[in-house]
């Protein structure tokens, strides 16, 4: 009987096969590994995103909370003054004091300006206090303060008189603006008497109204007596007419007739009026007029004209 071993071959394949597996696992490993490796770090940046958007939030809160603070102090001291100004009696006017007054009396001033006393101060209108104010004729500008808590200050500017104009019988005495002041029956004696000017109306507190040539008889007068006052003789000087522009005349002293002529060259003649009026000759003479020329430089006295 015969005998047969059998023999076994060892596959080549196999391992090569284990080769792949176990390649297969460690590349398996390797990327398990490196996800392991990945995710610690996206989980951080994802914490400090939420930690970051958490902050904002809150910055966002607390900004709010400030603002809705700060909105309910405001209102609260707004409240707080708004009962304080006129909910309370600290504020009600109680005196009112005027400055500057010469011609204008105080009643004048009081009665135009109508303050009334116990009123609120801050419910006045001031500038609307000024305008009742300014009606009255001599005054020119008017300004009025508050004085806290309870007084009312007024300041008036008053209009100088420039001159005395006549016009239907009566006298007006007029500022450097040709605004009526005050009406007279006769011409007083303290500032210079202006005839010779065309004028259609005048009313107490209104311009005068011009006629033909009066605006530039009224701009040559103003330019004599504003020399004149210059040169400290003003006082001296009377009966201004300026009819004639060409040839304006008026009393100097009282006793000389000053035959000006035109306005022009005004301040040399002033000057040469003082001159010669201080010459003690001219002023023993009872009488007498003057003349001026100008090429000269100098003014002429005649005796008895």
């Amino acid at each position: 009987m015969s005998t047969k071993k059998t023999v076994k071959r060892k596959s080549t394949a196999a391992p090569a096969q284990r080769s792949q597996r176990s390649a297969a696992m460690a590349a398996a490993r390797r990327s398990a590994y490196s996800e392991q490796g990945d995710r610690p770090e996206v989980h951080r940046q994802n914490l400090e995103e939420m930690k970051r958007r958490h902050e904002k939030r809150k910055r966002k809160r607390r900004r709010r909370r400030r603002i809705i603070l700060i909105i309910f102090v405001v209102l609260l001291l707004c409240a707080g003054i708004f009962c304080l100004v006129f909910l309370t009696p600290f504020f009600l006017v109680k005196e009112v004091a005027y400055y500057g007054y010469e011609r204008v009396s105080v009643e004048e001033i009081e009665t135009a300006a109508a303050v009334p006393v116990g009123e609120n101060t801050f419910k006045l209108k001031m500038s609307d206090i000024e305008k009742r104010v300014e009606t009255l004729p001599y005054v020119k500008e008017a300004r009025v303060r508050r004085k806290l808590p309870d007084c009312i200050n007024i300041m008036v500017f008053e209009r100088e008189i420039f001159a005395y104009v006549t016009f239907a019988g009566s006298w007006y005495a007029v500022d450097e603006e040709g605004y009526v002041l005050e009406q007279f029956a006769a011409c007083p004696e303290d500032h210079v008497a202006l005839s010779g000017l065309s004028v259609v109306t005048a009313a107490v507190g209104e311009k005068l109204e011009f006629g033909e040539n009066g605006e530039d008889a009224f701009s040559a007068a103003k330019e004599i007596v504003g020399t004149a006052q210059q040169q400290e003789i003003l006082e001296n000087i009377s009966n201004l007419d300026v009819s004639d522009l060409s040839n304006i005349t008026f009393i100097y002293g009282g006793k000389y007739t000053v035959k000006f002529g035109s306005h022009l060259d005004a301040e040399q003649k002033m000057i040469y009026l003082k001159n010669v009026v201080s010459d003690g000759s001219v002023q023993m003479a009872s009488s007498g007029s003057i003349q001026f020329d100008i090429d000269a430089g100098k003014a002429f006295f005649a005796y008895g004209e």
